[in-house]
């Protein structure tokens, strides 16, 4: 019987754990992988949900003592929520045990991911820059990002947040095991605990709110969690479509 072929375009944070996730259930399939090294992958989604230590459990024989430290991993045992509700108060939504998730430096699990499951010999690297109509497989996953155009796409008028001011605060280890997700008045604010930084986010929206303004509450969630502000940030929109 033909084995089937299963194509993947991307290898960015959602390529690398969509590989993962396809080599995992289909693991005798042919796998080419595209994409192009003039590509610029984006740093972002360094929280996972509990599908994927399992995966990379069996398509990687990932071990947290022994891999953590090639991508600044960190345990996920749950979430914490603050302000959120009309009571506003404050609790943890811990997983199952002995179920947990992941943070992780997006980066650097990219290429964890990508060094190791591109040696596999059923897979097949191709650096170029190919939309999915021109890819010759049974199966095609685009991972490839934000499409060039949004013409054949819905987009909304108006979305509740559209743009994120991000602090990367460093430590000398991690002090909380799991994700921050805190309502504040001009949007919320996600943390994401690594071995040697908290990244803490603020999603917002700049018709309503200026960077200014996001700039000034972000520090009392920082000083909230007795992290120390860096100079490391970064502020882009986001696209809703």
């Amino acid at each position: 019987m033909k084995r089937q072929k299963v194509a993947l375009i991307g290898k960015g944070t959602a390529g690398c754990q969509a590989a993962a996730h396809l080599l995992t259930y289909m693991p005798d399939c042919e796998f080419d992988w595209y994409y192009s090294p003039d590509i610029k992958p984006q740093a972002v989604g360094e929280g996972s949900n509990l599908i994927l230590p399992r995966n990379m459990n069996q398509t990687l024989n990932f071990n947290y003592a022994e891999h953590f430290k090639h991508v600044d991993g960190w345990l996920k045992l749950g979430i914490y929520k603050s302000n959120w509700g009309q009571t506003g108060k404050d609790f943890i939504h811990f997983f199952p045990m002995p179920a947990t998730a992941l943070h992780f430096n997006a980066i650097k699990m990219q290429d964890y991911i990508f060094n190791i499951l591109s040696k596999k010999p059923n897979v097949r690297v191709i650096e170029e820059n190919v939309s999915p109509e021109r890819v010759d497989a049974d199966f095609v996953m685009d991972c490839s990002g934000r499409p060039k155009s949004l013409e054949e796409f819905d987009v909304p008028k108006y979305i509740p947040v559209n743009s994120v001011h991000v602090n990367q605060c460093f430590w000398d280890y991690p002090r909380i095991n799991y994700t921050i997700t805190e309502a504040r008045p001009y949007g919320w604010v996600f943390g994401i605990p690594l071995q040697n930084r908290c990244s803490i986010g603020y999603l917002y929206n700049n018709n309503n709110n200026s960077l200014d303004e996001v700039k000034e509450d972000i520090d009392v969630v920082i000083n909230k969690y007795n992290l120390t502000k860096s100079n490391t940030t970064n502020t882009f929109t986001i696209g809703n479509y």
